[in-house]
């Protein structure tokens, strides 16, 4: 029986990959039914004219417990990404990839049943792409150029062929990455004008690739700040924009549904019919 778990995959229609027509779907999935398991990925999906190009944010292999130095910011910090029933969290990042491109995400997660999910990319040249889930079953794709929600439930999502893509939660990385074994405080330095604690978490090379995660948080509330990954040859930073923890009032949890968002969007269930609707939508 299908419980609506927070699958690790999911699938994404061919209505996002209009030809001729660039349409972007990103997708970040919690993982709740595989706490132990010992490599965790973040990849974001950036889907463009018959292609979706996958963009790594990050491999950690994790286990263990806390690392031997600075174990009280640890834990500062790990109680500020470990949220409480009830509570929506609400997360705005900025990305700067290795070559100087830039993304925009922003997110809300609601993890009380039924959890509730909804994420937009914002990638270079504007394109934006947004997705809600939640535990029902139902998955929602805005396209803001002609103002529809493409609405579907497990059973159609997972009769769609397009690939797959795996991914999790920044604050269930980050609490993977605190609870690593090797994550260790190291100093302090300013991250726009704030006192800021520095974590950092390095891996040996492994197969000719070594890692180095430094992640920043408040020195007074332990929230995260910044996150440098670095794997050889590739450097990513993500600027904490927004990082806060909302009580589950019916305002806030309305922020996690597109339709509330979009009271006025197009609403199709069909993804054919969202296909043609995008098809005629005026060239950019």
């Amino acid at each position: 029986m299908n419980d609506h778990q927070p699958p690790e995959q999911r699938a994404f229609p061919d209505a996002l990959l209009p030809r001729q027509k660039e349409y972007l779907m990103s997708e970040i999935t919690r993982d709740r039914r595989t706490s132990s398991r010992r490599s965790r990925s973040l990849v974001l999906r950036v889907g463009a004219v018959g292609a979706l190009a996958v963009i790594v944010l990050a491999v950690l292999s994790l286990s263990g417990v806390f690392g031997s130095n600075g174990p009280l910011t640890i834990d500062k910090a790990l109680a500020a990404v470990t949220i409480a029933d009830g509570e929506v969290l609400h997360i705005k990042i900025t990305g700067v990839e290795t070559d100087g491109s830039t993304f925009v995400q922003e997110n809300w997660s609601y993890s009380e049943e039924p959890w509730k999910y909804r994420g937009m990319t914002e990638s270079g040249g504007g394109r934006l792409q947004e997705v809600a889930m939640d535990g029902s079953g139902l998955h929602q794709v805005y396209d803001a150029r002609t103002n529809s929600i493409l609405e579907m439930q497990d059973e159609t999502v997972a009769g769609l062929a397009e690939p797959k893509v795996a991914g999790e939660s920044y604050e269930k990385m980050i609490r993977d990455l605190l609870t690593s074994g090797l994550a260790q405080e190291d100093g302090q330095e300013q991250v726009g004008g704030r006192d800021a604690v520095r974590i950092v978490e390095r891996r040996p090379a492994q197969e000719g690739e070594g890692t180095e995660n430094v992640y920043l948080v408040d020195a007074e509330t332990g929230r995260p700040l910044e996150w440098r990954i670095m794997n050889e040859g590739e450097n990513r930073t993500l600027h904490f924009d927004i990082y806060e923890k909302l009580p589950g009032t019916p305002e806030n949890l309305g922020l996690l549904d597109l339709k509330v968002a979009y009271p006025g969007a197009t609403v199709y269930t069909d993804p054919a019919a969202f296909e043609q609707a995008l098809s005629k939508a005026p060239a950019e």
